[in-house]
């Protein structure tokens, strides 16, 4: 396995936390958006993910784990045949050699299963918070989501689905970072009293940046920011 690179670890962390925290399967796109988060960087969902992903699950293996790339799926996917990236199969084949006699449907399946089964998550974890306090360079840590107090206030006072909160409490910090780089605040909304968020939630939400992002999201980013304020 080659040296692991700043977006391995933090696409690592990031599939971990969707399977440690049930959240579901993630698209390639949520993914991007994510890791363009945590790196303070552009991250490309069709062209940058490829040799991350084959370099988690290389992983993974190593340290006797399913392969994580397959809790990564295609967005807008009609059926679980189109949802399987396409680089999965080869690559799980090389790794598991005897998925070379199932079919990629069958393939992703199987370590779908493995995924949901496996109860031996704590070593990656510990594996990635000791490369984490070393302070590798633009990686943050990723943050314990279920400890945030939004994360809380939408799991106790709404009915919202707990991949919903989880989205929601992600996709805050997601637009606060783009709203500063773009100058429409200076300061991120976690940090903003409530005069401040009845000013600038307006402003973000008629942003012709902010909508082009939220059309294509299904308007989750002014869903998760009308649940915020």
């Amino acid at each position: 396995m080659q040296e692991l690179k700043d977006i391995d670890y933090a696409l690592a962390r990031i599939l971990l936390d969707s399977v440690v925290n049930k959240t579901g399967r993630l698209t390639y796109k949520e993914i991007a958006e994510q890791l363009s988060v945590k790196l303070g960087r552009k991250i490309n969902a069709h062209y940058n993910l490829t040799i991350p992903l084959v370099n988690v699950s290389s992983l993974c293996f190593s340290m006797g784990l399913p392969l994580l790339s397959a809790n990564a799926v295609y967005s807008n996917a009609t059926s679980v045949s189109t949802a399987v990236g396409e680089g999965f199969y080869s690559m799980a084949c090389e790794l598991r050699p005897e998925y070379r006699a199932l079919t990629p449907v069958e393939a992703w399946k199987s370590e779908r299963k493995r995924i949901l089964q496996c109860k031996d998550w704590d070593k990656l974890d510990s594996f990635l918070s000791k490369a984490e306090g070393k302070e590798i360079p633009f990686v943050q840590k990723a943050p314990r989501v279920k400890d945030d107090p939004f994360y809380s206030w939408l799991s106790t006072t709404t009915t919202l689905a707990e991949s919903s909160v989880y989205k929601y409490a992600l996709a805050v910090d997601s637009i606060s970072k783009e709203m500063i780089g773009f100058g429409v605040i200076k300061k991120p909304l976690r940090e903003m009293n409530a005069l401040d968020l009845d000013f600038y939630i307006p402003q973000i939400l008629s942003d012709p940046r902010f909508v082009e992002k939220n059309t294509r999201g299904n308007n989750m980013y002014s869903n998760a920011l009308k649940q915020f304020r």
